[in-house]
């Protein structure tokens, strides 16, 4: 019997990673995929992703509402996802429910899916990062039933969390999918971004009300070299709107700097292959900077818990410490470490859920430690 598979989506990332899995079951008569999605891919600030979402099967709930940049405007957002979404669940019959990483809308969905008793399958769970994000991230976990992990670590986090390592399944990241199928359809070095920096700096939800001030050093820091600089706006946390100030701000008064409110995932793997560095708090530069052999500079503590190959220069969120960091990044060396797998993740995955009895009640069972 097919399976009717929702893909929840808020973000490019998070869309590109999961996309080879959903091309997969797409071409598989077991399963019936369907993206769902929400958050940034529907909000023009940041440049309205949707319509690059492809698939036979799209549903897209309502744009979020409040759109607005504080911490309770957030919640209230995430909310309304919630309210939302079981009608979309509902009105497909939905089986699974596919989760990526850590976002407040995955956590949203996760909830509704447990309400609904629908499967979910979380990938990227158990992995750390020091913030509140970590705190959503387990929180899915704990709801999920089936686990996608990235790592030997992470699987031993959701081992010690009390989830059943039967259901604990080490894949490696899907991201890395995406950017192995992005490197095959990229030909040579792009010769305009060969001397450029590229910045993106998300909100550290761990330091409120410091996010606007931490840009203003980062593009700081990122200019003193005199080299091009590159801006890719932040994800959609709280406080978000201060960094995009920042960045149009500077990029208005400055003719030789790049702004883009997001960037097409082929475009934006080939740039990273060409740059300098890329600097900022994205899991980016930890995860794929290294499959490209490329150094990048980790600021502040968005992204602390998480490993890190010896091409990452981490530095607080300091104008100084941040220009020293650029000029060790592009004058080292990445060991092209690939602690996140080697780019099977999703042929892995569809294998694993083709084995799996969505209908036996002891999938469903969740124990404790």
């Amino acid at each position: 019997m097919t399976k009717n598979i929702a893909f929840l989506t808020g973000k490019r990332g998070g869309y590109e990673a999961m996309l080879p899995l959903f091309e997969l079951m797409e071409a598989d008569d077991g399963f019936k995929p369907i993206w769902v999605v929400c958050d940034q891919h529907l909000m023009d600030k940041f440049g309205r992703t949707a319509d690059g979402v492809v698939g036979s099967n799209v549903s897209y709930i309502s744009p979020l509402y409040p759109e607005g940049d504080d911490y309770t405007e957030r919640a209230a957002a995430l909310g309304y996802i919630a309210l939302n979404l079981p009608a979309y669940l509902a009105g497909y019959d939905i089986d699974m429910l596919v989760l990526y990483g850590d976002r407040g809308e995955s956590l949203a969905a996760a909830m509704v899916a447990t309400q609904m008793g629908i499967l979910i399958a979380h990938i990227q769970g158990g992995d750390c990062t020091g913030t509140i994000d970590d705190v959503m991230r387990h929180t899915i976990s704990k709801m999920a039933h089936i686990h996608f992990v990235s790592n030997r670590d992470s699987a031993l986090r959701l081992e010690t969390m009390g989830e059943r390592n039967a259901n604990i399944w080490i894949v490696g990241d899907p991201k890395i999918d995406a950017l192995y199928r992005s490197m095959r359809k990229t030909t040579g070095v792009l010769e305009e971004y060969k001397e450029t920096i590229i910045v993106l700096f998300h909100p550290d939800t761990n330091r409120p009300g410091t996010a606007r001030q931490d840009m203003r050093e980062v593009i700081e820091g990122a200019t003193s070299l005199e080299k091009r600089v590159v801006f890719v706006y932040p994800c959609s946390d709280p406080e978000h709107e201060g960094i995009i100030a920042e960045i149009e701000e500077y990029a208005d008064a400055h003719h030789n700097v790049g702004a883009h409110k997001n960037i097409e995932y082929d475009q934006f793997i080939a740039i990273l292959s060409s740059c300098l560095c890329l600097v900022g708090n994205s899991s980016a530069g930890l995860i794929e900077m290294p499959y490209l052999n490329k150094c990048s500079v980790n600021v502040g503590g968005r992204q602390h818990g998480r490993w890190r190959d010896p091409g990452v220069f981490n530095c607080p969120p300091g104008a100084e410490a941040i220009s020293a960091a650029i000029s060790k990044a592009i004058e080292g060396d990445s060991f092209g470490s690939q602690y996140y797998g080697d780019g099977t993740s999703s042929a892995q995955m569809l294998g694993i859920l083709s084995r799996y009895v969505f209908e036996d009640p002891g999938l469903r069972i969740k124990k404790w430690r």
